[in-house]
């Protein structure tokens, strides 16, 4: 009876492993035989996170006053912002991390006022009036925003009411990940497989810090074989997915008022493709162990997703769009020349990176009760 329980229970486990990436938390890297299965770290997530959200009081009555705090903290093992130099996608409006009261239940309340880093506190004319900016905060460190909340008349609000205090933090991020793709000289690895030696490999994947991650899979066994004189190929296949608790976002232009010009963000899933980076199997040759592993020639990179022109010069107006927090199958050929020489095995480490904006958001409900 036992054994016919594990029976029934293996293709259960086989079907959990292949969906979930062969990566359980806690338990590191389970392999089922037969199943591709690459080596996976995937490092942390959410990194600027409203640690707590209070309201004091909950419940008030008119012309009352609540006062909201929001604790903003950095999870990671970073300054945020990063220093992402010059030539960075980001706006420079969007380089600092912002903390906005979105929304207060517009006509609840006849003032609110800000407090910014334990500043004075200043009116905010409308919603879009109610955030504060923060220039860094430093690996572990919590910094509070305040707003003052005063509870409208009775006339104004003359039932009791209730309402979502919604409060957002968007920061600017860059992830990077890293994959490594291993490749062995074709009559090497005919000597192998006469002698019984040879061993198939998996990729070595590491998934960077940050919420929203690149990865790159190897679509071919490996290593790949490849012979002197002869061109060749390989197919990988570029994902990227939204591993936080929040919203992916970016740039969206600019709004002018009378008095300033500031960036707008749009929270639509969206990556530009410009902010994706692959890098390490650019058209060159690599010297390894007295051989060399050349990749084709050409002005473009050997990577090259065609669709989105990543690798090439990148059209500003194409995007990456996540649907259910994970981008469709991006496949990029790597093609190598005839001028490849290995003399056994050599792995390559493929760099990716994506920039871009995440809003974690967090509200509080809040009570208006009039005296009777």
């Amino acid at each position: 009876m036992e054994l016919k329980k594990i029976i029934l229970l293996i293709p259960a486990l086989i079907l959990i492993v292949s969906v979930s990436g062969c990566t359980i938390p806690g338990m590191g890297t389970v392999c089922i035989p037969f199943l591709p299965c690459e080596k996976v770290v995937e490092l942390e997530d959410d990194i600027i996170v409203i640690k707590s959200l209070d309201a004091l009081p909950q419940t008030v009555s008119n012309e009352q006053q609540i006062r909201l705090v929001a604790y903003v903290q950095n999870t990671g093992k970073e300054p945020v912002p990063q220093r992402l130099g010059k030539n960075t996608k980001i706006k420079e409006e969007n380089q600092k991390i912002n903390i906005n009261l979105y929304d207060y239940c517009s006509g609840l309340f006849s003032k609110v006022e800000k407090s910014c880093d334990g500043g004075e506190f200043k009116d905010c004319k409308d919603t879009n009036d109610c955030f504060c900016k923060i220039d860094e905060l430093l690996p572990g460190q919590i910094k509070p925003v305040v707003w003052i909340l005063k509870a409208g008349s009775r006339s104004n609000v003359p039932l009791k009411t209730e309402c979502d205090l919604k409060v957002s933090v968007t920061y600017p991020y860059k992830t990077t990940s890293l994959s490594t793709i291993s490749f062995i000289d074709y009559n090497y690895m005919q000597n192998q497989i006469n002698e019984g030696t040879f061993k198939k490999t998996d990729s070595y994947i590491v998934s960077g810090y940050g919420p929203v991650k690149p990865m790159m899979f190897v679509e071919d066994e490996q290593p790949i074989a490849v012979q002197s004189g002869h061109e060749g190929n390989t197919v990988v296949n570029l994902k990227i997915k939204n591993k936080g608790k929040g919203y992916l976002c970016r740039d969206a232009g600019t709004i002018e008022t009378d008095k300033t010009t500031t960036s707008s963000v749009i929270c639509d899933s969206k990556i530009p493709a410009g902010n994706i980076n692959i890098s390490g199997i650019e058209n060159s040759c690599d010297s390894n162990s007295g051989g060399k592993l050349c990749y084709s020639t050409g002005t473009d990179s050997s990577c090259t997703i065609k669709e989105l022109n990543i690798g090439t010069t990148t059209d500003k107006n194409k995007y990456v769009t996540l649907i259910k927090k994970e981008s469709p199958p991006m496949l990029c050929e790597i093609k190598l020349s005839e001028k490849t020489n290995l003399p056994r095995v050599t792995t390559k480490h493929v760099i990716i990176s994506v920039e871009y904006l995440y809003e974690f958001r967090q509200q509080i409900k809040i009570i208006i009760e009039p005296k009777m």
